[in-house]
């Protein structure tokens, strides 16, 4: 088991899973998270016989509840704000473009950009625990 800042990556027989472990905030997605995102899929790119990325989180209570509010809050530029986005478009066009097969395996709630990370995973596998909702409207967010 490898571990980034607040990802763990764990490499096996042709099998990869990556885990958002960020419990404490629901595994929102922050500037650490994105260190830790990208730091696995380049570790994960230096495996040749790996064909299977799933990606999960940590505990059963969430998935991933999107963008952590509190880093957005923190944003105080325009340019601030596009270069997150930027950076979380590439990590979402990384995962669809992946040569392996991503497999989203949701155990719990997935809110905002939760569901948006879904949407750029080739396939989904729900827990009965698991509940989506898009709430970018209510935090005046565009998705």
């Amino acid at each position: 088991m490898e571990r980034f800042h607040n990802v763990q990556l764990e490499i096996g027989e042709g099998v990869a899973t990556l885990w958002l472990d960020r419990p404490e905030r629901h595994h929102a997605i922050d500037r650490g998270m994105m260190d830790g995102l990208e730091a696995a899929l380049d570790r994960l790119d230096q495996q040749t016989d790996c064909r299977v990325l799933i990606l999960t989180a940590t505990g059963e209570e969430s998935f991933c509840a999107g963008g952590d509010l509190t880093y957005f809050a923190s944003l105080k530029t325009e340019t601030a704000v596009r270069s997150m986005c930027h950076r979380m478009i590439g990590l979402l066009t990384r995962l669809s473009n992946e040569r392996r097969v991503v497999v989203a395996a949701v155990n719990g709630q997935a809110l905002g950009g939760g569901c948006e990370m879904l949407a750029y995973a080739h396939l989904r596998v729900a827990s009965r625990r698991a509940r989506f909702a898009f709430r970018q409207a209510v935090n005046g967010i565009v998705t």
